[in-house]
């Protein structure tokens, strides 16, 4: 008879509490240990990835610098989805084009500074703010000379936002 109980308890049918909470404890057990398993190798492709865990929302994964063509240059930021920025440009002695792209984060492979060698577009610059509201800043800084076009596209399929910049 005490065969029949431990049988019982392993093919789930409630002939005993000790063997139902044995099923349970066992299962709760395997549980736990893939759920330990997931999360570590959840850690361990955000760490060989480079990218940051993020909120939801925004996230950019990469920033590139390209010519077009003489004349025109370009930047392109690789992203999650549609989330267009703000732009506007500073005149004066230190001309920029800046991109605010609220509710947006960046990959921790981005560099902050990069020196792109373009005769318009000569450096762009990377920081990330919280307040007032949270956003990343891009500031694209131009060559001192002459006026600017700036233009945007965004390449739904890519999910890449071009900002372009041509020189008059």
């Amino acid at each position: 008879m005490e065969g029949e109980t431990v049988m019982g308890a392993m093919t789930g049918r409630n002939t005993s509490c000790f063997g139902r909470e044995g099923v349970a404890r066992r299962h709760a057990g395997r549980i736990a240990l893939q759920g330990i398993l997931a999360g570590a190798l959840m850690i361990m492709l955000i760490a060989v990835s480079g990218i940051a865990v993020h909120a939801a929302g925004g996230f950019i994964t990469e920033i590139e610098f390209e010519e077009v063509s003489p004349g025109t240059e370009r930047v392109l930021f690789h992203m999650n989805g549609f989330y267009p920025p703000e732009i506007f440009g500073l005149e004066g002695d230190n001309t920029r084009v800046v991109c605010d792209f609220y509710g947006t984060e960046i990959a921790n492979t981005i560099k902050r500074t990069m020196e792109t060698g373009g005769d318009l577009i000569t450096r762009i610059r990377v920081g990330c703010h919280v307040a007032p509201k949270r956003k990343t800043r891009v500031v694209l800084q131009l060559a001192p000379r002459g006026d600017f076009d700036v233009n945007q596209r965004f390449f739904s399929r890519e999910r890449i936002l071009a900002v372009s910049v041509t020189g008059r």
